[in-house]
């Protein structure tokens, strides 16, 4: 069945501009090259990968920090709020007295 003319037309109209060439594009056999593609769909250019970064000596005391901490921590099975109340002094670099019979490391300066 043929649709007439006049109905193709107002079709067309209808459609945001730009519609009809993106449905013929989507119905072509023709093979489509990157080129033509959407900017989203086109292959990632390699990049060269960028160089590690090294930590400043104030990340580098703090990292250490959280190491030491998380270790002490467990030593002693600390778990949940003892935890949390241990680890927060701990990391601003005041280590706070062992509980029990466990000797603490001498308070960071």
């Amino acid at each position: 069945m043929r649709v007439p003319s006049i109905l193709i037309l107002i079709m067309a109209l209808s459609l945001p501009p730009g519609a009809m060439a993106q449905s013929a594009a989507a119905t072509s056999t023709t093979t489509r090259t990157t080129a033509a593609r959407p900017a989203a769909t086109r292959p990632a250019a390699q990049t060269p990968p960028r160089p590690a970064r090294t930590p400043t000596p104030a990340q580098a005391a703090q990292h250490q920090r959280m190491r030491d901490c998380n270790a002490e921590a467990r030593r002693r099975s600390l778990t949940g709020t003892s935890r949390k109340e241990f680890m927060r002094p701990c990391l601003r670099g005041n280590m706070p007295a062992a509980t029990g019979n466990a000797a603490a490391p001498a308070p960071r300066q």
